[in-house]
């Protein structure tokens, strides 16, 4: 978990089954997306996947606020339910 081109994070993703890149959609460069791509095919990494985080997010506080009320109001449902456990006698 470590900027990739440094020594250690190549080293380890040598040694690792796979390997995950992030790019932030916000707040990676354009210009490392082929610095990335290059570094792979340079040394060859097997199993290596590209995750593209936070596409199409643009936060807005205005409606995170309202959401979030709505929510705590209770006329918007999570978008998941929490798991509960029962025991049973």
């Amino acid at each position: 978990n470590d900027l990739i081109g440094r020594q250690l994070s190549l080293q380890l993703m040598e040694l690792s089954s796979t390997n995950f890149i992030v790019l932030d959609a916000r707040l990676t460069p354009a210009r490392r997306v082929p610095q990335a791509d290059i570094l792979l095919n340079e040394y060859a990494f097997q199993n290596a996947r590209f995750i593209l985080n936070r596409h199409g997010y643009n936060p807005n506080i205005v409606s995170e606020v309202l959401l979030w009320t709505l929510r705590k109001m209770g006329f918007i449902k999570p978008a998941f339910k929490t798991w509960s456990y029962a025991t049973v006698n």
